[in-house]
């Protein structure tokens, strides 16, 4: 139940901010292992991961795989 969580509110996070990334790529998320799904939400999600969205965002345009 836990996991579900976890992906639920990951995937709310990209399906909310899949107009910032113009180019097709495949995001791999791995929650750490002392993680409290119930510390999880979303404003938390968007303040871990939207940092990211932008190397993701010059990587997939380099065409690099990092």
């Amino acid at each position: 139940m836990a996991r579900n969580r976890v992906k639920r509110v990951v995937r709310e996070f990209f399906r909310l901010n899949q107009q910032r990334l113009r180019y097709p790529v495949d995001v791999v998320v791995v929650a750490k292992r002392g993680l409290d799904p119930e510390r999880i939400d979303l404003a938390r999600t968007t303040e871990e991961l939207a940092p990211l969205i932008g190397r993701i965002k010059n990587c997939a345009k380099a065409g690099k795989a990092n």
